[in-house]
């Protein structure tokens, strides 16, 4: 009897070779969505922490995500975790003042900062 037909160990052979490959299929589409994630958040983080730098209250911030303590604000900003934080201001006498003013951007659950930016800035007043 010459039948051509499959054995139960080759089925079983393919089976396990098709799903190796559909685990190692949905494994790269999750990393896909993950590096997606990463740079979704980095193209925010710059803009944001550059806003943030020169305007403690920006446009569409709410009391109940982005709240002052001292001279630190933090908080959500377009879904990024923020700090800003003024030092001491220094008078030069002709009514102008010099502060150095640090804000971090940073997001996930484990808030790494990714951008930190620290300048000198000069306003009107104490």
């Amino acid at each position: 009897m010459n039948r051509s037909a499959f054995t139960f160990i080759e089925v079983m052979a393919i089976l396990m070779v098709l799903v190796v490959g559909m685990f190692g299929a949905l494994a790269l589409i999750r990393y896909g969505v993950s590096m997606a994630r990463e740079a979704q958040a980095k193209s925010l983080a710059l803009p944001t922490a550059q806003t943030l730098l020169y305007d403690p209250q920006p446009l569409g911030a709410t009391a109940a995500d982005w709240t002052k303590s001292g001279s630190t604000w933090k908080g959500y900003i377009n879904g990024l975790w923020a700090e800003r934080s003024v030092s001491a201001a220094s008078s030069t006498g002709n009514g102008l003042s010099f502060a150095t003013v640090t804000v971090a951007v940073s997001w996930g659950s484990d808030q790494d900062a990714m951008f930190t930016l620290r300048e000198r800035i000069c306003f009107h007043g104490n």
